[in-house]
């Protein structure tokens, strides 16, 4: 069963941060541009936007690059149950 945060095929940009998920609606991120800061499994991280709502760089507070992935809703939250969803500002 699909959680119904997000619509299920609403692309998304996955991270884990020890042991901690979170999804990034890639809408939300081309919308805010520039870096986006958040704070994810007790670590602040750092997410590159370019002004074409591109997905550059995912790094941590000491600059090193966080595994991230490109997936549908449906499919994260099907492996990542417990996953929060990034709500950002709007």
């Amino acid at each position: 069963e699909v959680r119904q945060d997000l619509s299920p095929k609403e692309r998304i940009m996955g991270v884990e941060v020890n042991s901690e998920t979170r999804a990034y609606p890639l809408k939300k991120l081309q919308k805010r541009g520039g870096i986006i800061e958040d704070s994810i499994g007790g670590e602040t991280i750092s997410i590159e936007v370019s002004a074409e709502g591109e997905v550059l760089a995912v790094t941590n507070g000491r600059g090193e690059e966080i595994p991230h992935i490109f997936a549908f809703w449906f499919a994260w939250q099907a492996f990542h149950p417990d996953t929060t969803v990034y709500g950002g500002r709007k």
